[in-house]
């Protein structure tokens, strides 16, 4: 938005609350004279004030039914500046991905409106805070003088009555958070339980697999994080393996007489 003064020397920006003023002062004195300048401030500083004042009777209205309580007295909305200036950062090259809530909300049409506080209530024929300490609820409660005597009050204070209820619903909504709380803690230990037993399994899978071949799987390709098995783990040795020297000595001595005598 841009207006001029009639002397066509000043040029109003609301959008950037900014003012610029192309007076031209006395050249023929060596240094500017102090008060002119001041002077010529203030006219300009008037000048926004007077524009943004109109600006907000526009807005506001002049009728009570177009007023917005939730907006302060004093608050006014600012025209789209039209002083181009320079920017202060690169453009971005990506826009911003969106989230999975914000593309679901996008292909649905759901667009996220911010409720305002004051509410009007119709018992009370005001506007009031929707909540804090003031809020519609607690004051319209504190407006009803009369309750009806109902069979569910058998005789007592409906009052007192209203107020246990309200004190007992809170309390249920209490328990209901926690068996809530609780279940889920049990769902989540029973998916955990059967995730290590499928780990194991996997495992033991692994292992069959890496013994399949003739190398026992030494000289097979390894997946990442994959985990080195040893290939004498299940296999049974035998306990002349152990043995002294002696003992194995006379073992291959016996198994060489044995094929000498088949082969003569």
């Amino acid at each position: 938005m841009i207006e001029e003064k009639e002397n066509f020397n000043t040029t109003l920006d609301l959008g950037r609350l900014a003012v610029f003023d192309s007076t031209t002062f006395n050249n023929n004195e060596l240094e500017l004279n102090e008060d002119e300048i001041v002077n010529e401030a203030e006219k300009n500083l008037k000048l926004i004030f007077t524009e943004l004042y109109k600006l907000k009777n526009i807005q506001n209205g002049e009728e009570k039914e177009n007023v917005d309580y939730d907006k302060p007295l004093n608050a006014v909305k600012l025209p789209f500046p039209s002083t181009i200036l320079p920017r202060s950062k690169a453009i971005p090259k990506h826009s911003k991905t969106l989230t999975k809530w914000e593309e679901f909300a996008k292909e649905r049409g759901i667009s996220k409106k911010k409720k305002a506080r004051m509410v009007y209530s119709e018992k009370l024929d005001e506007y009031l805070p929707r909540w804090g300490k003031n809020s519609v609820k607690k004051m319209e409660s504190k407006a009803d003088y009369i309750l009806e005597d109902k069979p569910k009050f058998e005789g007592k204070n409906p009052f007192t009555m209203q107020k246990q209820e309200s004190k007992l619903k809170v309390l249920k909504n209490k328990k209901q958070e926690e068996d809530n709380k609780e279940k889920y803690l049990k769902n989540k230990r029973e998916k955990d339980s059967k995730l290590k037993g499928n780990i194991k399994e996997e495992r033991k899978k692994l292992e069959i697999a890496q013994k399949s071949t003739a190398s026992l799987g030494r000289f097979d390709k390894k997946l990442k994080n994959e985990q080195k098995i040893n290939p004498l783990k299940y296999k049974k040795v035998s306990s002349d393996v152990f043995s002294s020297t002696k003992a194995e000595k006379s073992r291959d001595s016996k198994l060489l007489s044995k094929i000498i005598k088949k082969g003569e």
